[in-house]
């Protein structure tokens, strides 16, 4: 049972989850018009199957789409690390220097931001200090409930990068439905082999991303690649199938055509703010830290400015 259902289950797992299964469906209701009943009991099935493709699609797009960036040496690294090279220009020197002092000091963490990127590409031991400390900085701000500007960033790109799949996965489905009639009879009459091979494919893939699941993350993107491909022909399969017993006329086929170029519209748009935002996110992490007391701190700060003054109780009550 899910005690606390937030923003990022909504953001991350429902909305995903519902646009992929309104795509699988769109196909049915433009050419059929069988649409859900407009009742309660559908909406809440809706919602269900919403809330587990999401989680499904998570799991595939967290390794799929990678929040990584280039630094000035060329390599991918993720942007928090990137932001703390002595030679990247997210941040300005003195910040840099005040947010590593605050780190050691709390963490006894160095994060050697006097490093550039050169360096750091060689020694990646340096990388994994600063990504254990922002996860650590991360874990203060969410315990002391002072992250959520951080958080917002953090449940957009979720979002964003679960639409960037669902959209992918459903120009693909109703591409197949656009394309059925246009091949020979028998190519169609053989759809169940693609989809066989595809979804074989997929769970094998997954298998392996499981007892993998803990490797370099170059093997978790490539093994990600093999489940999304393996999708992609199954689902396209599945669609030319599907497509074939409804005999879709050109205006439909030319309908689900503009919806295949309006996904893969969106598909792009929804990558390129799911890398806006996974930016922002560690900015944001970083500023609030960097700017973040302690209890014992803010008790300390107090006591000296005379907050247990009658005298300034008064004037604050004015």
């Amino acid at each position: 049972m899910i005690k606390n259902f937030n923003f990022y289950d909504v953001y991350g797992f429902l909305l995903p989850g519902i646009i992929i299964v309104a795509l699988l469906w769109l196909p049915f209701g433009l050419i059929e018009n069988e649409w859900p009943e407009a009742k309660v009991a559908s909406a809440l099935i809706v919602v269900i199957f919403g809330y587990i493709a999401g989680h499904i699609l998570q799991t595939i797009a967290a390794n799929f789409f990678r929040s990584t960036i280039k630094d000035k040496s060329g390599k991918r690294r993720y942007p928090s690390n990137v932001f703390l090279d002595q030679d990247n220009s997210a941040f300005s020197s003195e910040f840099k220097m005040r947010l590593s002092e605050r780190i050691k000091a709390l963490f006894g963490i160095n994060v050697n931001v006097e490093s550039t990127a050169d360096v750091v590409g060689t020694n990646k031991e340096i990388d994994r200090r600063r990504h254990e400390a922002f996860l650590l900085c991360r874990s203060v701000l969410v315990k002391s409930k002072t992250a959520s500007y951080a958080e917002q960033h953090e449940g957009m790109y979720a979002l964003m990068r679960g639409l960037s799949l669902a959209f992918i996965l459903g120009l693909v489905y109703n591409a197949g439905w656009a394309s059925s009639g246009l091949f020979e009879e028998q190519t169609e009459s053989r759809y169940w082999i693609p989809v066989a091979s595809g979804l074989t494919v997929a769970i094998v893939a997954s298998v392996f991303s499981i007892k993998y699941r803990n490797e370099d993350p170059k093997v978790r993107f490539k093994n990600s690649v093999w489940i999304v491909a393996s999708l992609c022909i199954a689902l396209a399969a599945l669609g030319n199938h599907l497509g074939k017993h409804k005999l879709p006329d050109e205006g439909q086929r030319i309908l689900l055509g503009a919806i295949v170029l309006s996904s893969l519209f969106a598909a792009l748009r929804c990558y390129g703010a799911f890398r806006e935002h996974a930016e922002h996110f560690a900015k944001a992490i970083y500023r609030d830290f960097c700017v973040y007391e302690k209890d014992d701190d803010k008790g300390k700060n107090e006591a000296n400015n005379g907050s247990g003054s009658d005298e300034n109780k008064d004037e604050d009550d004015d």
